[in-house]
Order: structure tokens, then C-alpha cells, then sequence
């Protein structure tokens, strides 16, 4: 059913981003460690539903809260839901107020700045702000991927050429790195295609990864092109500045090597060294889709009797680094291909914005459907 796929995807992410927030940047994570988590996460649940059920007075309990990866994502989500299309000005605008309402989410200092001057009414570029970081050269960080969940869910059954012009302008108003646009198109389609799928049966990896290079290998081809002539031009015309070295296609690389992982029993270890947990989309988005994979195919150890929404955001979050982004983009995709009865109820009562992502779902399904009748 679509919009128990739509909102599984939304409160899987937001449930991610809540837990895997307490284990962010930790210097030892591992499975034992992310299971007693959400053990007592559960435990606390059920103690308080006795404790009602018994008639005495218990108060709601302690809720996790989200960081500015769900933030953002709700603000995309908002803005697509009132335009029923993708508005940059409105999105980052939304980006900007959610920010001065609540800046202690998590935010990272480089997007603070862009933030603060998307709340200049005035400002005619919306996207000057981002392309003038690092020197002109933008962020290559995973703050794209980590929001772009609901723009994959509300472009279902649209051209996939719309899906990425839509993607690219909404990852370009706050990272505009070559690096960053193609993580966040990787994730993006990664969700779009999840959603599409047939779940009635066993997901096929093999099959799964073969349809995401079919969009990413010319898309991210495309992108490194445009920006080696945009620079060539720059230079012609007396700017100096090196270019990046940007060489083959590495995110196309970083899917092989998952084919390569999903074959064989790979350690943290080697996941952490070969696709990475850091804050920079080439080293945490491709970890997100082999999360994602490895939680629909093969059984975590220690987590065996838990559904593959479960295994994805614990054996994301035990790899360490960037734990919440890493999990929240992986269930994002896991959600997308399982749906909403996959995440279990007491981690969705423990976490905060899950009501809002039921509603955001309902909307996006929605509008959704209507554009199906329509055509």
C-alpha cells in the first residue's frame, strides 16, 4: 500500500535520526552497544503502557529528539505539500525559519551561514549563498542527502528526469559541490526506486543495484562534465582557481564495491574504511545504501528475530562515525520498501516527529495519487 510505503519512509528516517543521535561521533559503537539502546527504549515503553493499563498515573517518558537532519527534511516536505511542486525561494525560507527557531538541532557551522543569509527576504540568488562557500567551490558534505527523503517520495512514477532536476535544485541551495550533488542524486534515487519496487517479495539486491547505477552512471558523468567546463570558462576569462580532482566516477565506484560486500561477509571495519561514516556525502551516502541492502539480505548478528527496517537503522548506527545521517538516509530507503508496519510502534512513541511525519506522509501520498488519476 503506497502510503504505508510514504510514511514508513518518513517515520523510519525520523526514528533513525532520533536514535542514532545519542551514539553521533561516539568513539566506540558497536551492535551490543545499539541493541541494550533500543532494548530499553522498548522496555521503558512497556513499563509505562502497564503502568496505564494498571490505572496508576505515568508520565509520556522521556522522547528523543530529532536533529537538524529530520529538521530540514520536514521543511522539504512542508513546502512540497503546499506548492505541490518543488519552490526553492519557499524551501529555503522554510530552512532559514526553522533554523532561527530552533538552532541548537545539530546544525554544521559552514550551512549556518548559508542558512542565516536565505533569511534575507531581499536576496535575489537563492543560491548564491551556497556556491560562494569554501571559496567558490561549495560543500561536499551529506546535508543534502540526509533532508532529500520526501522530494524521492513525492517524484514516484514521475520521469526520472525530473526527479533529478528536482534533487539538484534543492541540494544546490545549500551544497554545491559536485561531490554533494551526486550523493544526494544517489540517495534520492536510492528512495524513488525503493518506493517503486515490488515488496511483496524478497528484495533482489543484485537487481536493485543494477537499476541505481542505470541512473547514476550518466547523471553522475554528466554533473563532473558540467563542472570541468564551468571552470575551463572561469579560467579563460582570468580566474585562477585550481580545480578539484575529480577523477572517474566515484560514487559508481562505491556501488560496485557494494555488489562486491553483499557477496562476501565483510566487517565494520573494512565498511567503515572502504565506504566510510564521515560527515562528507562521498563517505557516508553510498554507506547508507549498502545499510539499506545489507538489512534486507543478510541477518546482523544479535538482531536476527527483528525486521530488516530494524537491522538497517541498528547496524547503521553501530558503525560509528556521522551514526544519525548515516541511519536516518538508510531508513529512509528501508522504510520506502517496507513500509510503516516495519518500525516497531515503541520506537515510534519514543521519538519526536513521528506525528507530524504520519501526516507529512498522508499529504505527500495524497497528492500523489491525484497526480495518478489525472494521467
Amino acid at each position: 500500500m503506497l502510503l504505508s510505503r510514504v510514511r514508513g519512509s518518513l517515520v523510519a528516517a525520523v526514528v533513525a535520526d532520533c536514535i542514532g543521535a545519542k551514539f553521533e561521533f561516539s568513539r566506540f559503537v558497536n551492535i551490543d552497544k545499539v541493541l541494550n539502546a533500543v532494548k530499553k527504549l522498548e522496555q521503558n515503553r512497556t513499563t509505562m503502557k502497564k503502568k496505564v493499563a494498571e490505572g496508576k498515573k505515568e508520565k509520556q517518558g522521556d522522547v528523543l529528539s530529532f536533529t537538524d537532519d529530520t529538521a530540514m527534511a520536514r521543511s522539504i516536505a512542508a513546502s512540497l505539500i503546499e506548492h505541490k511542486d518543488v519552490n526553492v525561494r519557499d524551501i529555503g525560507a522554510r530552512f532559514a525559519k526553522e533554523f532561527e527557531k530552533e538552532p541548537s538541532r545539530g546544525y554544521g557551522g559552514s550551512v549556518i551561514t548559508v542558512l542565516r543569509a536565505l533569511a534575507d527576504q531581499d536576496l535575489e540568488d537563492v543560491f548564491q549563498p551556497a556556491r560562494e562557500q569554501f571559496d567558490g567551490s561549495g560543500s561536499y558534505g551529506n546535508g543534502g542527502g540526509m533532508r532529500i527523503a520526501p522530494l524521492g517520495l513525492f517524484c514516484h512514477q514521475l520521469p526520472l528526469q525530473e526527479l533529478k532536476e528536482k534533487t539538484v535544485s534543492v541540494t544546490k541551495l545549500t551544497h554545491t559541490h559536485p561531490y554533494a550533488i551526486v550523493g544526494t542524486l544517489l540517495e534520492s534515487y536510492a528512495v524513488h526506486l525503493a518506493l517503486s519496487l515490488d515488496n511483496s517479495k524478497p528484495l533482489d539486491t543484485d537487481n536493485f543495484l543494477g537499476q541505481l547505477l542505470e541512473r547514476l552512471r550518466p547523471t553522475e558523468k554528466e554533473i563532473y562534465d558540467q563542472r570541468r567546463q564551468m571552470k575551463s570558462k572561469e579560467k579563460n576569462s582570468g580566474d585562477e582557481s585550481e580545480e578539484e580532482g575529480i577523477e572517474g566516477l566515484p560514487y559508481c565506484n562505491k556501488v560496485e564495491l557494494i555488489r562486491d560486500f553483499l557477496k562476501r561477509d565483510v566487517d565494520s571495519k573494512e565498511v567503515r574504511k572502504k565506504l566510510g561514516t564521515k560527515v562528507t556525502a562521498l563517505d557516508s551516502i553510498p554507506t547508507a545504501v549498502y545499510c539499506f541492502l545489507r538489512g534486507a539480505s543478510q541477518s546482523i548478528p544479535g538482531t536476527e528475530e527483528r525486521g530488516p527496517v530494524e537491522q538497517t537503522i541498528i547496524y547503521a548506527i553501530s558503525l560509528g562515525g556521522d551514526t544519525d545521517t548515516v541511519a536516518t538516509m538508510a531508513a529512509a530507503i528501508s522504510g520506502a520498501f517496507y513500509g510503516l508496519e516495519s518500525v516497531p510502534q515503541a520506537w515510534q512513541e519514543s521519538c519526536e516527529g513521528v506525528r507530524d511525519a504520519l501526516l507529512f506522509g498522508e499529504k505527500l501520498t495524497e497528492i500523489i495519487s491525484a497526480r495518478e488519476v489525472k494521467s
